[in-house]
């Protein structure tokens, strides 16, 4: 008889005994059969139940921390590693799993991973390494994930070289979507440290442009300005092209007339004189302007007009002379005056001057005291009155107010007036005074220096 055959006579023998063994003798089949399994046919399986990190779409150059559930499917307390790794292998953990008892589940945390694979799907797996493992099917999980590129490029900026000052400018960039998903960003347009406009929006289709326009601006910075436009995407995987910046010069033409150099406020009467003016470039590219002379008596009558054209660099200045003039006795004005096409400043084209040819009469004096006057109240009072140059020149002079109560001075006040053009009058406001009950009287003077 075989060894084989010896053993299943023994096994059919066991059974009929125990099937014809009364009952308070009988062996209890079950717990023998878990007796013999525990003692004798230990069954380990162990395997992943879920990859939990990384989720199905990861960025690229972003920082993970991969994770995966697995399970102790068998009978007995084991210990094993787990292995995580990406199909390229350009990411490879393996983490041990200790005394992990029956039909228990823990969850296996790796080492940080900086996304780096390829864009689009990919795969990731999971595998639990047993060497007596009894069932391998549930030993490795794969997960399909998406590898997703967020990138955002600034192609070109749409916006003028040069543009003349009170310009409207409309700033447009042209930017493509060089990632493989559509993205929410931002666009940020910059001019100097004056303009700056953020938009938000929904990106163009991968491999696709747009073109964005941003509120206008008006060019009234003179000089050269940086332009810039900025994408702002969270992940961006390439910084470098999330920009671009170019000049922007905003030009300026702006001529005038600085000062009138000659006739001077007296010279002497029929003797030539050669009118002179100071002209400026006050803009921000060099230019020629024609500039005009013109003298007229006191009755307004013009008496001598000439031109002349000038060419200046940015922010030069340099005299101007005319052609010979001689006057009689008499007061006269000189206007010199700048004509510039494009000029954006009108108001500093002219220059005025009153002369005299001969001996001037020179005379300034008050006309009259507004303020106080006749009864006051004991409220503060600010002092007034007007005060005209009766001479043929331009006056620089004092001018005084003062109270005086019984003989005794109290309050006096000065200002000094500068260049009051011939029958001219102004009106002069003094500091203020506090009056108290009485009778005053009120003096205002002028003196020339």
């Amino acid at each position: 008889m075989t060894k084989k055959m010896f053993f299943a006579t023994l096994i059919s023998f066991f059974l009929f005994a125990t099937q014809s063994t009364s009952s308070h003798n009988q062996v209890n089949l079950n717990a023998y059969k878990k007796s013999l399994s525990e003692g004798f046919d230990e069954s380990p399986d162990v395997g992943v139940i879920s990859i939990t990190v990384p989720p199905d779409t990861v960025d690229s150059n972003s920082v993970i921390t991969p994770s995966s559930v697995v399970m102790n499917f068998g009978d007995t307390t084991v210990s094993f590693p787990v292995i995580f790794r990406d199909t390229s292998y350009s990411f490879y953990d393996v983490k041990q799993v200790s005394n992990l008892p029956p039909e228990e589940m823990v969850q296996v945390n790796f080492n940080q991973w900086r996304i780096r694979l390829p864009r689009g799907n990919q795969m990731v797996k999971c595998s639990t390494v047993l060497s007596n493992d009894v069932n391998n099917s549930n030993d490795a999980l794969e997960k399909l994930i998406f590898c997703r590129v967020k990138d955002i490029a600034v192609l070109e900026l749409s916006i003028p070289d040069t543009v003349d000052s009170g310009t409207t400018v409309t700033p447009q960039v042209r930017i493509k979507n060089l990632g493989n998903a559509q993205v929410v960003f931002s666009a940020i347009f910059r001019i100097g440290t004056f303009y700056t406009c953020t938009l938000e929006m929904l990106s163009p289709l991968p491999n696709n442009e747009m073109l964005l326009t941003f509120p206008v601006w008006v060019a009234n910075r003179r000089g050269t300005h940086s332009a810039r436009c900025t994408t702002a995407l969270l992940g961006d995987a390439n910084p470098y092209n999330n920009f671009l910046e170019r000049n922007l010069m905003v030009r300026v033409s702006d001529f005038g007339v600085t000062q009138i150099l000659a006739p001077e406020q007296i010279i002497p009467q029929n003797n030539p004189v050669m009118p002179k003016a100071l002209v400026t470039n006050f803009g921000t590219t060099s230019a020629t302007s024609s500039v005009f002379f013109r003298i007229t008596d006191s009755l307004s009558a013009v008496v001598y007009h000439d031109s002349a054209f000038i060419a200046l660099e940015p922010g030069v200045s340099e005299s101007l002379s005319f052609t010979t003039w001689n006057g009689g006795s008499g007061a006269y004005t000189a206007t010199a005056y700048t004509k510039l096409n494009g000029d954006i400043n009108p108001h500093n084209d002219t220059a005025t001057q009153y002369f005299f040819a001969g001996t001037p009469m020179r005379d300034v004096g008050a006309t009259n005291i507004i303020s106080p006057s006749g009864t006051i109240q004991r409220t503060l009072i600010y002092p007034k009155a007007r005060i005209k140059n009766f001479g043929n020149l331009n006056e620089s002079f004092y001018t005084s107010f003062q109270i005086f109560n019984a003989g005794n001075l109290v309050y006096a006040d000065s200002l000094f007036v500068t260049n009051l053009p011939p029958n001219r009058t102004i009106q002069i406001t003094y500091s203020p005074w506090q009056p108290f009950i009485g009778e005053f009287t009120t003096k205002c003077s002028t003196a020339l220096v």
